[in-house]
């Protein structure tokens, strides 16, 4: 229960934080993210939690795909990283489908550690772009340079 609330706690932060500091990739990377958490809970009401529902891979895949498409389109650093960690959270996926003998505990933290790191690539993208913008005009300000005025 308590990894549950610390998840969902640290996962609203990074959200407020993208969206207050970070620009438009930041924002609709936060509006993905939100989407498809609220897409992973349906699957999972009155059941029985197993590693490999397809539901929860279509969703993961689509997260994955879009961290994937957004690197190859942004010039930011952090959607590269989030893509690789999303993409290894859709391996662990392959791996335990592939093998049944794959622990779900196992399971479990590999997924929640490629999710925290993926988020954790959303902050610090989101504060470093928000610094970035802050420190524009100042550089702006004391330059020389007529054409930067």
């Amino acid at each position: 229960m308590l990894p549950h609330v610390i998840w969902n706690v640290s996962f609203s932060l990074v959200c407020v934080i993208a969206v207050v500091r970070g620009r438009r990739p930041e924002r609709i990377s936060v509006a993905i993210l939100l989407i498809a958490d609220l897409l992973s809970a349906v699957p999972l009401r009155g059941q029985y939690w197993k590693p490999v529902e397809p539901t929860l891979v279509l969703i993961d895949l689509c997260v994955a795909f879009f961290f994937v498409g957004l690197a190859l389109k942004s010039s930011r650093w952090w959607p590269l990283w989030a893509a690789a960690f999303h993409l290894l959270a859709v391996l662990m996926l392959i791996v335990s489908a592939i093998d049944p003998a794959v622990r779900p505990y196992a399971y479990y933290v590999g997924e929640q550690l490629w999710d925290d790191l993926g988020l954790m690539a959303l902050l610090f993208g989101a504060l470093l772009e928000g610094r970035r913008e802050l420190a524009a005009p100042a550089s702006l300000q004391a330059s020389s340079s007529p054409s930067a005025r």
